[in-house]
């Protein structure tokens, strides 16, 4: 059943990928460039040469290299700003109805385009830092929130990540909106959280409902192990911490990678009486008899002697179907 919903989830993130960003293409030097995105029945294209500079709303062009232009097409809408050799901007404009002129609504139409344009990565060129330097962190998520390629957010992650005045609450909002992030960008940012920042016990548990997400189940078990590494000490993990990444470690599908999590949990994190209880209860529902029978051997040998504890022990034991199985797992609390 949890492969089947694995591979349900898996295909929806695909179609998903197919349809909004298949056929993506990219190219540009400092002053040339072309990005192509093809789907189903859509297209959206976007050309320039020469150096483009907006507006500082970033709602009109204040100007274009002599000889240079810029170009979007949208399906049927069109948008062209060519400039002449003495930097005079012609425009045709083409909203797949009519042709505008640059009336209220041919602005309003441009400065559409333009904001279309910025969210596929275009005019990124020091856009993050001048972002910052206006609206510092803030402003900086806000504008996270409108790429609409995960690529296109990486400069503005970039400086979030190196900012040494992220709050708890930005953090939080940062991943929220890495969670909303295709797979392999959202494993690259969750491992640039720092040992401090997943120490807060606001953002670590955010930080571990995002990775639930994570796929293929080893790279979603090695975030796992790191994170326990980093927050794990003396007196193990922090409050209520233990059953969070319990929890994120039984979306992993394949009982291999779990038995891998559960063991390191077993033999390097101090636990109470309560957290051994979860992480017996964690084993019961592992579906593979010998994986299952292992890992209670394990814990046997390193749970305290308790009867609420013994008394589930035996509990997930008898979920174990295959008989000598099962009398191994019983054998090593005798």
């Amino acid at each position: 059943m949890k492969l089947t919903f694995f591979l349900i989830a898996f295909f929806l993130v695909l179609l998903r990928v197919y349809f909004s960003w298949a056929g993506y293409a990219r190219h540009d030097s400092r002053n040339d460039g072309n990005v192509t995105i093809k789907g189903d029945n859509f297209i959206e294209e976007i050309h320039w040469s020469g150096k483009v500079r907006l507006s500082d709303d970033e709602k009109s062009i204040a100007d274009i290299t002599p000889g240079g232009y810029l170009k979007f097409r949208e399906n049927d809408q069109t948008f062209k700003a060519e400039s002449n050799l003495q930097g005079e901007i012609a425009y045709t404009l083409y909203d797949g109805r009519e042709n505008l002129t640059l009336d209220d609504s041919g602005r309003r139409f441009v400065a559409g385009v333009l904001q279309k344009m910025i969210a596929r990565g275009f005019y990124s060129d020091g856009r993050a830092q001048r972002i910052a330097q206006k609206g510092g962190n803030q402003a900086l998520l806000t504008e996270i929130s409108h790429m609409e390629m995960d690529g296109a957010a990486y400069q503005y992650v970039d400086l979030l990540f190196n900012s040494d005045s992220m709050t708890e609450t930005e953090q939080v909002a940062l991943l929220k909106q890495i969670g909303q992030m295709e797979n392999n960008k959202k494993e690259e940012y969750l491992e640039r959280f720092t040992q401090a920042q997943l120490n807060d016990s606001i953002v670590g548990s955010y930080w571990l409902t995002t990775v639930k997400d994570i796929f293929p189940d080893d790279n979603k078990k090695d975030l796992l192990m790191r994170y326990i590494g980093q927050v794990a000490d003396s007196t193990g993990l922090p409050n209520n911490r233990f059953d969070s990444v319990v929890a994120a470690a039984g979306h992993i599908g394949s009982d291999g990678e779990r038995e891998d999590l559960y063991l390191l949990l077993i033999d390097s994190v101090k636990k109470t009486d309560a957290e051994w209880i979860s992480l017996i209860r964690a084993g019961a529902a592992m579906d593979n008899d010998n994986s299952k029978s292992d890992m209670l051997v394990r814990i046997a040998k390193k749970m305290p002697i308790d009867d609420s504890v013994k008394a589930e022990y035996k509990t997930a034991a008898r979920t174990i179907r295959d008989d000598a199985e099962y009398g191994k797992a019983m054998r090593a609390i005798e």
